[in-house]
């Protein structure tokens, strides 16, 4: 098939905007450091500068790779372009990967940067009918799209666009909620009862039932909660018990004086 660019037609339905302000500079990236949205590797340094997250799931799955590549030569370091071919359980799969020879250790570290920072925002309008026309597919996995539901619901509520699922949307049942029982946790502190996991991530456990765990772990908290308001409470009613003190004793000094001068005068003009 021959293609040109004008061929390439915008999706109306993209929901993904950009200011000229962020557009210019991604021009000016591109221009300095070249394409930078596949993986891109620094052969001089021996140094992986985007792609990690990519190619840490072909890692963790230990799927069989092959890298194919072909010399090229450009004004932004390129060497060599082509792709890496990893056979998955769903069949082959191409990841582009491109090949740069760069000695300055700072432009390497600012391409870095360059690869994670540039991108446009959500047009959360579009982004909203485009999860309730998907929500209709069975074989739709949210997961897939890189967007958490907490992420998802935070940015429809925002922008007044209402969440697939959620009470008045195209779901037309109410969204699930969730909080710190809602999600199961590998430890437990002792002291605290603060739960928490070792990875990044925690558990998979949104949207089920609370465990026992959880419950008596939450528990823990509000009785150490209250017994902590308790102390607070108990401290300020003996700090007050002083400060009345003092006042009653500081009035009676005051008022003994008092008494006594009017007793002498009593005495003197009965002398008289």
């Amino acid at each position: 098939m021959s293609l040109t660019l004008k061929d390439l037609k915008e999706a109306g339905y993209n929901p993904r905007v950009i200011s000229d302000k962020r557009l210019g500079n991604l021009a000016k990236s591109m221009s300095t450091y070249g394409d930078l949205s596949g993986v891109v590797f620094n052969t001089r340094t021996k140094t992986l500068i985007s792609g990690h997250q990519r190619l840490k799931t072909l890692r963790m799955a230990g799927i069989k790779t092959k890298i194919v590549t072909k010399k090229v030569k450009d004004n932004h370091g390129t060497t060599e372009e082509g792709y890496i071919l990893a056979k998955t359980e769903s069949g082959e799969l191409r990841l582009p990967i491109r090949l740069v020879s760069w000695s300055d250790k700072k432009t390497e570290k600012a391409a870095n940067i360059a690869a994670n920072a540039h991108g446009g925002d959500f047009d959360r309008e579009k982004l909203g009918a485009l999860l309730r026309d998907l929500e209709t597919s069975k074989q739709f996995d949210i997961d897939t799209i890189g967007l958490d539901p907490l992420s998802l619901r935070g940015l429809m509520m925002k922008n007044g666009v209402d969440l697939p699922g959620s009470k008045g949307g195209a779901g037309g049942g109410e969204f699930q909620e969730f909080d710190e029982d809602s999600f199961e946790f590998q430890h437990t502190c002792p002291k605290c009862s603060f739960q928490f996991n070792t990875s990044a991530a925690s558990k998979s456990g949104a949207g089920k039932k609370p465990s026992k765990q959880a419950e008596a772990a939450k528990a823990t908290r509000k009785k150490n909660k209250d017994e902590k308001d308790g102390k607070k409470s108990k401290k300020i009613k003996g700090e007050e018990k002083p400060a009345k003190k003092i006042k009653s004793k500081k009035a009676k000094v005051e008022t003994k004086p008092a008494k006594k001068k009017v007793k002498s005068i009593k005495s003197k003009k009965s002398k008289t």
